[in-house]
């Protein structure tokens, strides 16, 4: 099968839903499918290259200031999403968000006849606790966001999700049905084995006498780390263990202070940025 994947954020930008969409690609191709993805390039000008075995179209797209490393695609047009449709001819469509080049790749592929899954990363609560405005704006601006992303999706013919957490909440917007499907764990990867002193040591992490907890993703306000650390402070109180932190984020200096107000920065790490090929071996087996 010939599958077209559009991601609205995809490889080099590290967040979890491109990580998603980029093993996606590779795992449906290594099960014998042919797939192509289209998402925001890597510069102003329309691009076309091979990613780890994945054939990626990418859109014209700007940096975004705030975000290193990560572009947005500000415009596409339907001749480029038909140009790849001609040439890749897809025998499905995969859309993984609302966005600029979901809605784009959802309107040209309906016009072709192509069959159409959607895959929701989305809620607007992740994003509208950023705007510097009254509560009440911004329960108007997200109202306004889920009606935009009733109107994109609804034209698909399939609506997945990966959590039942998150099927409930749109659920209540959908007549169709919404099916859950987890991202799902590669446990040839992610599976107890010894532990490398090298990489623990690497990370600094010497807490070999001590229970550990981990978070890996993005420190960021949506991810709602405070409210964790909140809860660190109360189980510290009943039993001793360590928490580490990984990854970065623009809430990365508050959470420092948080731990500091709470009397539990010695019960916490910090040991940033991780990359992928590293985080099986030093965290997940990483034991007391």
């Amino acid at each position: 099968m010939k599958v077209l994947i559009s991601a609205d954020t995809y490889y080099p930008h590290v967040n979890g839903a491109s990580y998603f969409a980029q093993r996606l690609a590779e795992y449906l191709q290594k099960r014998g499918n042919e797939v192509a993805v289209i998402c925001p390039g890597e510069s102003f000008f329309h691009t076309k290259k091979t990613i780890n075995n994945i054939l990626v179209y990418g859109a014209r797209s700007i940096p975004v200031v705030v975000y290193r490393d990560f572009r947005f695609s500000f415009y596409v047009e339907d001749g480029f999403v038909q140009k790849i449709i001609d040439e890749f001819k897809p025998d499905i469509v995969h859309i993984q968000a609302h966005f600029v080049v979901g809605r784009k790749v959802m309107k040209v592929a309906r016009k072709n006849g192509l069959p159409v899954v959607a895959t929701n990363h989305f809620m607007p609560e992740n994003l509208i606790h950023y705007l510097p405005v009254p509560g009440f704006v911004r329960r108007f601006v997200g109202e306004v966001m889920w009606l935009d992303f009733v109107r994109v999706f609804s034209r698909a013919d399939r609506i997945t999700t990966p959590t039942e957490s998150a099927a409930e909440l749109i659920r209540l917007r959908f007549k169709k049905k919404i099916e859950v499907i987890s991202c799902g764990i590669d446990l040839e990867r992610f599976k107890p084995g010894p532990t490398q002193a090298s990489l623990a040591a690497k990370y600094k992490f010497n807490f070999y006498q001590h229970p550990i907890g981990l978070y890996v993703g993005r420190l960021d306000k949506e991810k709602n780390l405070d409210f964790v650390l909140s809860a660190i402070a109360l189980a510290l109180k009943k039993v001793n263990f360590q928490f580490v932190i990984a990854g970065k984020g623009a809430e990365i200096n508050n959470l420092k202070v948080i731990c500091h107000n709470l009397s539990i920065a010695g019960y916490i790490s910090f040991p940033g940025f991780i990359p992928d090929n590293d985080l099986p071996a030093p965290l997940v087996t990483l034991q007391g």
